[in-house]
């Protein structure tokens, strides 16, 4: 009886181990084939000139990022400084921050592209979460991580992490006192 035990076992172990390669075998395969679909579907390289001879984008800019037509200067790029910026500010990149805690779309919301073809969406999904549309300055100076996460965990601020959104905060409050 026990070698008949064992040699089923035996077979169900040796199956699983076959069923475990063979699937990872096609998922090494789906992959390729995805990264492959998605090599034949990439978007061309963006040459036509839409924006002619309109300057919202470069007239608007809170911070004058604009060097030129199609030009930016991502180190006085507000959205740059608050989200991608790693470190603590010099005084010029706090000032060019001023009251904007994370990120700036001023150039996107100006554009007539932009203008012309976007839609609000109604889906749930995509509805702001309160405490990142408007979250608390002041806090932010204080938050713990495990507080941050439990806060901020699936939102953009973990992009600049805790540290960054301390920086901006700080930033702010700086420019009200």
């Amino acid at each position: 009886v026990g070698s008949i035990v064992m040699t089923e076992l035996g077979y169900e172990a040796a199956r699983a181990q076959y069923l475990a390669t063979e699937a990872d075998q096609l998922r090494d395969a789906n992959l390729h084939r995805l990264a492959t679909l998605l090599e034949d579907q990439a978007d061309l390289p963006f040459e036509a000139d839409r924006c002619g001879t309109c300057r919202r984008c470069l007239d608007a800019c809170p911070t004058q990022a604009f060097a030129g037509p199609g030009d930016l200067d991502a180190r006085a790029c507000i959205s740059y400084l608050t989200i991608e910026h790693r470190g603590e500010f010099t005084e010029t990149e706090r000032a060019q921050v001023g009251d904007w805690l994370f990120g700036c779309d001023v150039c996107q919301d100006v554009c007539p592209w932009n203008i012309s073809f976007a839609r609000q969406t109604h889906d749930p999904g995509f509805a702001p979460h309160p405490d990142v549309a408007a979250p608390d300055v002041r806090a932010l100076l204080t938050l713990e991580d495990e507080e941050f996460d439990r806060r901020y965990g699936a939102s953009p601020f973990t992009r600049p992490g805790r540290r960054g959104m301390r920086r901006n905060a700080a930033a702010i409050l700086h420019d009200i006192a």
